[in-house]
């Protein structure tokens, strides 16, 4: 029987046996080095390990499929991930001390949801340093493709330097922002800002399906929102769900 003990200290025996017999190569061309200069600056970190930064950029269609998450920047994402959630949790809770879980909860997921980072990406040029075949080049405009690529650099400053300056690094990124994150909150949860307003004036908030279209595994939803028996604002998605929310901003716009 394995104990867990006995589990980690085989998987650190093994890493440590990888490292004497696979260093990683850090001779890089020229042309890669100033390409990596040009972004460093932007990022604001210079790597001691160019690799690393190589690593972070080298989308998965680049790679052999049967090694793509080995030699790509899938385990280097996994890992920025973490990281990236930690340092925001750590930003939200020193700030909004006013906050319940719920909205720290809600303004973490609005720094660290897809769109977001992909826009962070795209201001420090990492989708179009991502190495990619070229017949794929339009990948860089891919919002998923900014998303992993942008965790992937946070994952790689972390493993070159540490948290503390990664933590340094990234909030840097975060400050060049103009962050509303009051706004961002509600951004994350209009139905419930929705309910709060509505309840302060002793109004009533209903959701009603006003359409639904498409075959079935292709559904289409209109929702409505009313207040006090009044539509104030309809939308449609795949989901209800998706559909009540857009519906709700839409109503806030008009309510607030």
């Amino acid at each position: 029987m394995i104990t867990l003990r006995g589990y980690i200290k085989g998987l650190m025996k093994r890493r440590a046996v990888r490292k004497g017999l696979k260093k990683r190569k850090k001779i890089l061309s020229q042309k890669a080095i100033e390409q990596f200069s040009s972004l460093e600056k932007n990022i604001g970190y210079i790597f001691n390990d160019k690799s690393l930064l190589k690593l972070a950029l080298t989308h998965p269609s680049s790679v052999n499929s049967a090694h793509s998450r080995i030699l790509s920047n899938q385990r280097l994402e996994f890992l920025g991930d973490a990281v990236l959630q930690t340092i925001i949790s750590d930003l939200v809770y020193h700030n909004l001390d006013d906050k319940q879980e719920g909205d720290l909860t809600r303004a973490r997921i609005a720094m660290t949801h897809g769109k977001f980072l992909a826009k962070l990406a795209e201001g420090l040029s990492i989708p179009e340093n991502l190495i990619l075949p070229k017949k794929l080049a339009h990948l860089r405009e891919v919002s998923s493709a900014k998303e992993d690529a942008f965790e992937s650099v946070v994952g790689a400053i972390y493993l070159d330097a540490g948290f503390e300056q990664t933590k340094r690094i990234v909030l840097s990124w975060y400050e060049a922002e103009t962050l509303d994150v009051g706004e961002m909150v509600t951004t994350q949860n209009p139905k419930g800002k929705l309910q709060e307003l509505a309840a302060k004036k002793s109004m009533t908030v209903k959701y009603r399906l006003a359409s639904q279209t498409g075959p079935d595994h292709n559904k289409k939803f209109e929702m409505e929102v009313l207040i006090d028996d009044a539509v104030y604002g309809s939308a449609t998605a795949s989901s209800k769900k998706e559909a009540e929310t857009k519906a709700a901003q839409i109503a806030l716009e008009k309510f607030a």
